[in-house]
């Protein structure tokens, strides 16, 4: 073993925060933060853009302007996208922080979604130079216009020092610019054509590493949607199929998963959050407003409500036709995604004439005789309509029409290595319920040497409550009330959970979005969620790769204190969506004195550090 570099961030706590109280772990501190977003967002990045030791933060926001909260180090974030990004808006997906271009600092990829298949929204690669943000993707070869995007997965594939990507795409019926492995190759990253068809699924939305067989080598697993998970193992001649050889199921409609030594035995188990199909809900958070997803096949789903007064309707623009949208006995047709009723029009009464389930179409009509609107939703094959519907008075759901509302969602998963294969343990751990959670993240929030699960969750319509899982060391798990201070907003759809410790006091915050999904039920806030924190200690370490890549993707660090030993891969903070700060955290209950710190580098190098005081951020470089 090489004796390690140590070097000291100039962000350092001296001594572990007591605080918090009995089941309240966060709180929230988004305004006092100075965030204010609403709107759309479809994931977040953590990453040191400045280079401070203070994690910031990149929001991609979907089809609106991006914001690159800069972390002031007092607990206040400034919004510097207006001043340092310059793009159009567009279908815009998962973006990350990673050094690119190997200069020592992160710059910024953001994946377009092409719209469907009907437009071209390029990805975008935001090279940091001196602090300035300039736009590459063209000139290094990634800006695939026609992809429909997801999000990008950084490794050293090929063992030169330098970043490859797969950028992950969804299918497009004309094939064009499909999911695929871009290696580093005279200053420009150039297609490989060895990542298998979509990764293995028909439509591939990201990737994790991990090294599962503990032989210096990480895997991949590839996560598709809505067919099942893949495992690979990965040489420099492509892509191979271990999927059996490590016994993963066939999981279809995985959202999101977490990887981590869960029960403490120093090997790499799996976390997934499943979801079901959409189905109908109507949700009702204020009077005046009711918002509604119906899903239709082969029969019809509806709804009566009551109101007082005209009611504007805005439905869902996306995959549904306004020409199959029908208003009153006439079946006139609206010129606009957003239009208002009033009851005292004659044109709006009764519905235009239909066969349920044989005839597509949206049928919105006033019930004079009973004083209520009447919606209804019909299709002969699977349909999904969204309504958000707005009175200026108080507006109340008189009945559903061919649903309960009931949820569908599919049981959550925990799978743990148990002699090189992945054995199903939900039962056991306590997690075999169904959620309806979109996105996990895996850490130690409670700093108590294991790791912990985090959730974010919502229904078709409205939001439901997040989770927060806490481990007994045993990979058991209990759950928090109202996830520990953390349980979400009411407004939007919960989309993305990113971890970082943006105060650098040792223990990890939340950075929650909530737009998710499409127009009119997808504007939702930014949410950041401060952790209270107790008396338990902690190390966290930054690793800076020489003969490895810069960001050390692929390094292994195994820490021991007091007897345990706690191991923690660095994979990038990759998940759907979203990326978690790549420094390391360890919690390390009440123990000041962290024995030994082993770091296995991607080039081979093998470091050991000893003696190392707790409560501090330690910058660890590759010899």
């Amino acid at each position: 073993m090489l004796l390690g570099l140590l070097v000291p961030v100039s962000v350092m706590l001296v001594s572990a925060r007591c605080g918090g109280g009995a089941g309240r772990f966060f709180e929230e501190t988004t305004h006092a933060a100075g965030i204010s977003y609403v709107g759309q967002s479809y994931g977040a990045a953590w990453g040191d853009f400045d280079g401070d030791g203070y994690p910031d933060l990149w929001v991609p926001n979907h089809g609106n302007q991006p914001n690159l909260y800069l972390n002031l180090g007092d607990g206040t974030f400034a919004d510097v996208a207006p001043v340092l990004v310059g793009r159009d808006k567009g279908d815009v997906h998962g973006a990350v922080w990673i050094d690119v271009d190997g200069d020592g600092d992160q710059d910024v990829v953001e994946i377009g979604g092409a719209g469907g298949d009907l437009n071209q929204t390029p990805n975008r690669v935001f090279v940091n130079t001196r602090g300035v943000l300039e736009e590459r993707a063209v000139e290094l070869g990634l800006d695939l216009p026609a992809g429909r995007g997801r999000t990008s997965q950084w490794w050293d594939w090929d063992g030169d020092g330098r970043l490859d990507v797969v950028i992950h795409n969804v299918r497009r019926a004309d094939g064009l610019d499909p999911a695929d492995l871009f290696t580093w190759t005279g200053g420009r990253f150039v297609a490989t054509g060895l990542l298998p068809e979509n990764a293995g699924t028909r439509d591939s939305l990201f990737a994790q590493f991990a090294d599962l067989d503990q032989d210096g080598d990480l895997e991949v697993i590839s996560h598709g949607w809505p067919d099942p998970n893949r495992v690979y193992d990965v040489d420099i001649t492509g892509f191979y199929d271990t999927t059996d050889f490590f016994g993963l199921p066939a999981l279809v409609d995985v959202r999101d998963s977490a990887l981590g030594d869960f029960n403490g035995d120093l090997q790499v188990d799996a976390f997934f959050s499943l979801t079901g199909r959409p189905y109908s809900q109507v949700f009702q958070l204020i009077e005046s407003e009711i918002r509604a997803v119906l899903v239709a096949k082969a029969d019809e789903h509806g709804f009566d409500l009551a109101a007082q007064g005209p009611v504007t309707f805005e439905i869902d623009a996306w995959g549904f036709l306004l020409e199959d949208v029908f208003v009153g006995a006439a079946g006139a047709t609206p010129e606009e995604p957003a239009f208002t009723l009033d009851p005292l029009d004659p044109g709006t009464h009764g519905l235009a004439p239909y066969v349920p389930g044989t005839d597509l179409g949206a049928f919105i009509g006033f019930d004079s005789a009973q004083g209520v609107w009447r919606v209804r939703f019909s299709s002969p094959t699977r349909k999904r309509l969204a309504l958000l519907i707005q009175a200026g008075d108080t507006m109340s759901l008189v009945q559903t029409v061919g649903f309960a509302g009931d949820s569908q969602g599919r049981q959550d998963r925990l799978f743990l290595m148990e002699a090189g294969r992945f054995v199903d343990r939900s039962t056991e751990a306590g997690l075999d319920m169904a959620t309806e959670c979109e996105s996990v993240a895996a850490a130690d929030f409670d700093n108590d040497a294991d790791l912990d699960l985090f959730l974010v969750c919502s229904g078709p319509a409205g939001q439901v409550p997040n989770r927060l899982y806490l481990n007994d060391g045993g990979a058991t798990f209990r759950e928090v009330s109202l996830a520990g201070g953390a349980s979400g907003s009411n407004l939007g759809q919960g989309d993305a959970v990113a971890v970082a410790d943006y105060d650098v006091d040792g223990f990890l915050d939340l950075f929650v979005t909530n737009g998710r999904g499409n127009p009119p039920l997808h504007n939702g806030p930014h949410q950041l969620f401060r952790n209270r924190g107790n008396g338990n200690h902690w190390l966290q370490i930054d690793l800076v790769g020489t003969s490895s890549n810069r960001d050390a993707i692929g390094a292994k660090v195994t820490i021991t204190a007091g007897g345990k030993r706690q191991v923690r891969e660095q994979g990038g903070g990759f998940h759907r969506f979203a990326q978690d700060q790549k420094r390391l955290h360890f919690g390390l209950g009440s123990h000041t004195v962290v024995d030994e710190v082993e770091v296995v580098w991607p080039s081979g190098i093998v470091q050991s550090l000893g003696a190392i005081a707790a409560d501090q951020v330690l910058r660890v470089v590759e010899p």
